[in-house]
């Protein structure tokens, strides 16, 4: 079973595909009952992750209740794990830009507390910050350069350049374990206490790898927040009992019906109150 609501073709929409031993007659018999359960419980695909700022919210209201970082003890450092905010609207590993500040505006907005930002694509303020040089305070024009419909404004502020980095680093997650990833020249912008990481290059969020090329260890951070859907649960899992889902309005927003459709050959659920099943002909 699939279905790519991100397309804009003839074929958007719910497929069942049923293999069997050369018995075609049951291979019918099981899609179509698949199919009409599909229909029959499509309700239930419409529970939408929280927004960024719903998000953001709940992240802080637990935060206040366990503890910051900074104010726990030696022995509570110990056994302290970062809460993981996962942007599933601006996942590259979707075709996303990489780039919006939807979340990262409205942490700015939040009591100051150690963040880490995994990671912003933007070539123009890389640049900008290692002419600068590390040690040195820029002024930036911040993200939001590719997508001018749903990425946001760019954070203009001032940030303190902390590292400069070649982007070359070996994942260590169960995902693409062992494989060198080369994102190209990144730094490490520090806004308030958050810590950004800026890279030329785009992929979606696997491990750590972006922070450690700078040498950020997730482990001190009260929030980690990386841009990707899905892969970045293996490894974090393992690093974090609180996984949160922002969905942000970037190019993979779950909200499918935010994106129009003009190449449907039927009405397709749920961009269409009329659709149905079986399909009208």
């Amino acid at each position: 079973m699939h279905g790519f609501p991100y397309q804009d073709t003839e074929y958007c929409g719910m497929y069942v595909l049923v293999t069997t031993n050369n018995n075609h007659e049951l291979a019918e018999t099981v899609s179509e009952e698949l199919a009409q359960w599909i229909w029959d419980n499509r309700e239930q695909s419409l529970k939408l992750p929280p927004s960024v700022k719903e998000t953001v919210a709940e992240v802080f209201e637990k935060l206040d209740k366990r503890g910051y970082y900074e104010s726990l003890t030696l022995e509570q450092r110990a056994n302290h794990k970062p809460m993981i905010i996962a942007d599933i609207g601006d996942n590259p590993g979707g075709g996303c830009t990489g780039d919006t500040t939807h979340l990262l505006r409205e942490l700015m907005l939040q009591k100051e507390c150690k963040i880490a930002f995994f990671n912003i694509r933007d070539e123009e303020t890389v640049n900008q910050a290692i002419a600068s040089g590390v040690g040195t305070t820029i002024d930036v024009k911040l993200g939001a350069k590719f997508d001018k419909e749903r990425g946001g404004d760019p954070i203009v502020c001032k940030a303190y350049v902390k590292s400069i980095s070649d982007g070359i680093e070996t994942i260590r997650g169960p995902m693409a374990h062992g494989i060198t990833f080369n994102l190209g020249p990144s730094v490490r912008l520090v806004i308030g206490k958050i810590d950004v990481i800026v890279q030329k290059g785009l992929a979606q969020a696997l491990d750590d790898v972006t922070g450690r090329a700078h040498g950020v260890i997730i482990e001190e951070y009260d929030i980690v927040c990386v841009k990707s859907s899905a892969h970045f649960r293996a490894f974090y899992k393992e690093v974090s009992d609180d996984l949160f889902m922002a969905d942000s309005p970037g190019l993979t927003t779950a909200d499918v019906c935010v994106f129009e459709h003009k190449n449907l050959l039927h009405p397709v659920f749920p961009m269409h109150d009329n659709a149905s099943y079986p399909i009208s002909s």
